[in-house]
């Protein structure tokens, strides 16, 4: 029959190019170098940890983009590729 095949891991190359594409990437990378360097203990890496808290503080509340004309129009179109 078929094959056991591992599900892959698929990335939208379209939107990684257009910039950042985890916010807070940084800060999470400088908390967990930290963390590396500490062995792993909190009460040290506490500055990287508030600047982590504050970034992701600050996204929570920017508004979401919202969708514009060519997303409508393009779901639109799916939908009717499957009514047919």
């Amino acid at each position: 029959m078929g094959k056991n095949v591992e599900p892959r891991l698929w990335i939208n190359v379209k939107k990684t190019k257009r910039g950042k594409v985890i916010p807070c990437m940084e800060e999470t990378t400088a908390l967990m170098t930290a963390l590396k360097k500490n062995n792993f203990d909190m009460s040290k890496c506490m500055r990287e940890s508030d600047l982590l808290d504050k970034c992701t503080s600050t996204h929570a509340k920017t508004p979401k983009v919202k969708n514009t004309i060519n997303f409508h129009l393009q779901r639109l179109a799916r939908m009717a590729k499957v009514a047919r």
